[in-house]
């Protein structure tokens, strides 16, 4: 029977919950999910070639591989468990309540779901700092390339990936330090072997942009910051975020953003006239420059009273029968991943992942809408302008470009 063992550390505070939004545990289905989302991403091009480029033929025989490896809910074609158990250990995880102090760029990763800027932590987290150990265990006659798989899937998570809410914004990252029972995946000991295995995966991927987030010659991947605090290096992202993509809530004395302490940089106007013309009761025929950092999003004009009028939503749409709902697509997650990483000797980087793929069906629609008053609505189709992303990303005066 062959086992799969991977050690990780978490590396940012993670704000995963139980059903009451309590930090209390590791569970194997929330890392299952999150190995399912990382094997999707990194064998997209691989079932693409093996396609000879046809898209729907591709699709259907990765969702199947995915089931027969995974598992699925229905039990047609494949059983429903898949072929491995998983276990996580230590099964109880420290709670950090509340976490780090937040200030400056962090508070803008955290979002409001977790932290208010009056009344700070909404939620607590598992403890940065703690190792947690992932067994999979297969079942007799699974295949050896499909346990490799599975290896570079673990891999990968422990590369890039994190775990509970904001975990594309840097929040929950978690840093793979061991895998045994495979010597097919090495596992980087410093920032220059990370480099390499990098750049190594990103050798096969597909030229085309992906139907769903995965990696292709499209995607890029930098070591924005180096440093030896994890929690400064996020503060110092946040910081640049919130610098390139706030209009910024001025202080009227100062002129200064009310967060930052320094000058705004308004570097979209052009979104905020989007959006103020909604909320005045005017048509538009685009969207938000800044939709590509994923939505839903919202703006607020203190200039307008009362305040309930003040806020325009943008969201993706469908259409369905003779009317647009958001409903089943209310959210377009982000393609930029923040992943904190720290090595074994105590170095840590910030590494920045951009991974294009479609943004929305073809048929779907970007809708701005305003608050009460006027309730106007304007449907726009999408048109994604990629550098806005690069240009943030090129902010990071000493990164280092790993992929391509």
């Amino acid at each position: 029977m062959k086992i799969l063992e991977a050690t990780y550390r978490i590396v940012t505070p993670m704000f995963i919950g139980d059903a009451s939004q309590k930090a209390t545990d590791l569970r194997p289905p929330s890392i299952k999910g999150a190995l399912r989302f990382w094997w999707r991403a990194l064998n997209w091009g691989k079932y693409l070639k093996l396609a000879q480029g046809n898209v729907a033929k591709a699709l259907q025989s990765l969702h199947t591989q995915e089931g027969q490896l995974f598992g699925m809910a229905t039990q047609e074609n494949f059983g429903g468990q898949g072929q491995f158990i998983l276990q996580v250990s230590p099964t109880q995880i420290k709670v950090c309540n509340p976490p780090p102090q937040a200030t400056g760029g962090i508070p803008y990763l955290l979002g409001q779901g977790v932290y208010h800027f009056k009344n700070g932590y909404l939620r607590n987290a598992l403890k940065a700092g703690q190792d947690f150990k992932i067994s999979i265990c297969f079942r007799p006659r699974v295949k050896a390339e499909e346990i490799d798989s599975v290896a570079e899937a673990l891999r990968l998570f422990g590369l890039l990936g994190g775990l509970g809410s904001r975990a594309r914004k840097g929040l929950g990252a978690v840093a793979i330090h061991q895998l045994r029972g495979t010597e097919q995946c090495q596992i980087p000991k410093n920032i220059i072997e990370y480099n390499e295995l990098i750049a190594e995966i990103g050798q096969s991927m597909s030229a085309d942009l992906p139907p769903f987030t995965a990696f292709s010659q499209k995607s890029r991947v930098d070591i924005s910051l180096k440093g030896r605090n994890a929690w400064d290096l996020l503060e110092e992202v946040g910081r640049e975020m919130l610098l390139y993509r706030s209009y910024g809530r001025l202080n009227p004395r100062s002129g200064q953003h009310e967060q930052l302490h320094q000058n705004a940089e308004q570097n979209f106007v052009p979104d905020h006239d989007l959006a103020y013309a909604v909320a005045t009761g005017n048509s538009v025929t685009t969207h938000p420059d800044r939709a590509v950092f994923g939505l839903p999003h919202n703006y607020f004009f203190t200039s307008i009273k009362p305040a309930k009028d003040a806020q325009v939503d943008v969201n993706p749409i469908r259409q369905e029968g003779h009317r647009w709902t958001s409903a089943g697509r209310g959210r377009r997650a982000s393609p930029l991943f923040i992943h904190l990483h720290e090595f074994p000797d105590g170095e840590c980087a910030a590494i920045q992942a951009l991974l294009p793929a479609t943004f929305l069906p073809p048929s779907d629609r970007i809708e701005l809408k305003a608050k009460a008053r006027h309730a106007t609505s304007c449907r726009v189709l999408p048109d994604i302008d990629w550098d806005v992303i690069h240009q943030f990303l090129d902010r990071f005066n000493n990164r280092e470009r790993i992929y391509p």
